[in-house]
């Protein structure tokens, strides 16, 4: 439940970017940026995935309560450093090809 709320700070923002306002860099097939902040991510890995991942390791692959908390936790966590990684404004999977205006060579 508590990630659920991600999906509400990008509602508040009234944008799933950080750092960027039109952000086109998209990568391929789920649409994330690839040059700012993606709230998205944090809200999937949350959310949805949670939703489908965890109880199907669960019931098909652990099936050891002590096992089912670690991997929880595990998920928690990435599903924190994928938030706090957004609000920072700094993609997941950077565009190595993108330099941005504040860095001078």
């Amino acid at each position: 439940m508590i990630f659920s709320f991600q999906g509400f700070l990008m509602g508040g923002r009234m944008s799933h970017t950080v750092g960027l306002v039109n952000d086109n860099s998209n990568l391929f097939s789920v649409g994330w940026s690839r040059l700012a902040g993606d709230l998205r991510i944090a809200h999937f890995i949350g959310m949805h995935a949670a939703l489908q991942v965890l109880p199907l390791l669960a019931f098909y692959m652990l099936r050891n309560t002590k096992a089912t908390l670690f991997v929880g936790l595990l998920y928690a966590a990435l599903a924190t450093f994928t938030l706090v990684q957004a609000l920072k404004g700094k993609p997941l999977f950077p565009d190595k090809s993108f330099t941005p205006l504040t860095e001078k060579s």
